[in-house]
């Protein structure tokens, strides 16, 4: 019971914290959304801060749970180009839903409020995504298919490339990219990425 209250409180901050801001929410409302008292949130979480923190930690989790399948055409078989550019495409795709566009701003307007919190969100989010692109590329220089020997730094060009300037566009300017954009910088990525590293 106190397990399925933690979670409809967590579902609710997410709502309003997303649709309001942290600042603009209050308890009650948190409460009023998720049916449940105020004294009950108070029973799951100390205070407003310590909900936030539950919640990033949350989709942290999420987010490690389907980082796997957009690195998996990697380890596949095929045209490495096209390859690249299947995992560019699945990481914008991922990378500019609208909630997760969403939580990344909430995530950067309070990393000074909660530190530990958004340093988390990001090592099990954007940091797990580059660890998990960096270990397929050192995969495929140790086949000999590309010459990565620095493969976290190739790891962090290669994102920034496919889904940087759209994620930025998309926080910033509020622009949603097209499917055929978002296709356009998946397979220019690849492109540029492949004949930057390809093996001599």
């Amino acid at each position: 019971m106190r397990q399925r209250k933690s979670e409809a409180v967590l579902e609710s901050a997410r709502t309003l914290f997303l649709a309001k801001g942290f600042d603009h929410t209050t308890v009650e409302e948190i409460a009023e959304a998720a049916h449940v008292s105020k004294a009950t949130v108070y029973n799951n979480f100390p205070d407003k801060s310590a909900v936030l923190d539950a919640l990033l930690d949350r989709v942290a989790v999420e987010s490690s749970q389907i980082l796997a399948t957009v690195v998996a055409p990697l380890y596949g078989d095929g045209d490495l180009e096209d390859r690249l550019a299947r995992t560019a495409t699945a990481l914008a795709h991922g990378v500019l839903r609208p909630e997760v566009l969403q939580l990344r701003r909430l995530a950067i307007t309070e990393s000074a409020r909660a530190p530990q919190a958004v340093a988390r969100y990001f090592e099990r989010g954007p940091g797990s995504a580059l660890r998990l692109l960096a270990d397929a590329l050192r995969d495929l220089h140790e086949q000999g298919l590309l010459d990565v020997p620095d493969n976290d730094r190739s790891a962090a060009q290669f994102a920034y490339a496919a889904v940087g300037p759209l994620q930025d566009r998309a926080i910033l300017a509020g622009e949603t990219p097209s499917a055929a954009t978002i296709e356009r910088y998946a397979t220019g990525a690849a492109r540029d990425f492949v004949a930057a590293h390809r093996p001599e």
